[in-house]
């Protein structure tokens, strides 16, 4: 009997110690997602990695947690995030480039009288070199001005002083006669460059032509840090739809095991590009070789669904990408797009 209290007392003990310890290393596991296995799910951006709860008891409820279909997520041999394919990790999202603010700056040296240039920040504008100048003539008139009438006010001393002299008086004379016609010169300058040449004084402003800020659509992420792959579009961004990197990934993956590699030569297009190729080859009369930004449904270039393959006549680029999911546009043979948006995008190539 005193041993049966014995092992009852144990018993209760190592059942306390284990529940607790059970409840702490599930904690513990929370904490450390990466270390379980990886489960590899199709979410709403299509082929998603992610790496599975080692306390979960099985993909299918994990799948349920994230929201997804119990059947959506199975297991793939992998330690990490990084391991997973298929894994968004390797996508860093774009975000679109904000508008740069005015460019200011400072006079180190304030122009006297002028109400511009008072040593506080002033944008610069087309009308600033104008006002600059402007400025200093103003301010050198007025001082011309003032260092004229201390030069009479001199020779008028010497004219005083002379003592009846011949020689100072006649010096007194030539300074105050030279200091009038510097300060008539300078107050007629003006008049005398408009004689000369009119374009001295008509100071035009410059044109200047800003850089106006490009849209794009928001969620987009970067695709040309993709292995085996090379972007040489101008004119557009090396960014997509998270399902259509996945895409692209897919397909240059293939291509790399025939030493070959995926060539874009264009992506994802602003909404003001977009509309300034449509509007171009309008201008031509043939609106419609290009796609109008303004549609209900939009155009695929500038959801960040379509790129155009430089090497597209290549028949092993072609099999990577049908094999990836993408369409052909009937009319052009570069643009391949994932998910169709196009009407005339299709599967049969």
């Amino acid at each position: 009997m005193k041993y049966f209290r014995y092992f009852l007392l144990i018993s209760f003990l190592l059942w306390l110690f284990f529940a607790n310890y059970k409840n702490i290393s599930a904690q513990n596991l929370n904490l450390n997602i990466d270390q379980g296995p990886c489960c590899y799910c199709s979410g709403p951006y299509g082929g998603q990695c992610e790496v599975l709860p080692a306390y979960t008891p099985s993909r299918s409820q994990y799948a349920t947690l994230i929201g997804l279909q119990a059947g959506d997520c199975y297991s793939v041999d992998c330690a990490s995030h990084a391991d997973c394919p298929g894994y968004l990790g390797g996508a860093q999202p774009f975000q679109n480039p904000e508008a740069s603010p005015p460019i200011e700056f400072r006079l180190q040296i304030p122009i006297p009288g002028s109400q511009i240039f008072t040593g506080q920040p002033i944008t610069i504008n087309s009308d600033l070199l104008g006002n600059y100048i402007a400025a200093l003539y103003t301010f050198f008139v007025g001082a011309l001005g003032i260092i004229s009438v201390v030069v009479m006010m001199i020779g008028g001393f010497l004219w005083l002083t002379s003592g009846g002299a011949g020689e100072r008086i006649s010096k007194a004379k030539s300074t105050i006669l030279n200091a009038i016609i510097g300060l008539i010169l300078a107050i007629t300058s003006y008049l005398l460059l408009y004689t000369l040449n009119p374009n001295l004084v008509n100071f035009q402003s410059l044109v200047l032509e800003s850089i106006k800020p490009l849209t794009y659509e928001q969620g987009l992420v970067v695709f040309e840090n993709i292995p085996n792959l090379v972007f040489n579009g101008i004119q557009s961004q090396p960014i997509c739809q998270p399902q259509t990197y996945l895409a692209l990934q897919t397909a240059a993956a293939q291509l790399q095991e025939k030493d070959k590699k995926l060539i874009i030569a264009s992506g994802t297009r602003s909404y003001e590009e977009q509309r300034a190729q449509y509007e171009s080859w309008c201008q031509k009369g043939n609106c419609s070789n290009a796609c109008n930004p303004d549609t209900s449904t939009g155009c695929p270039h500038v959801k960040g669904l379509a790129v155009d393959i430089q090497n597209y006549s290549d028949s092993d680029v072609i099999s990577a990408m049908k094999s990836a999911g993408f369409c052909r546009l009937t009319t052009e043979a570069w643009h391949f797009e994932y998910p169709p948006l196009s009407a005339n995008c299709t599967t049969n190539y």
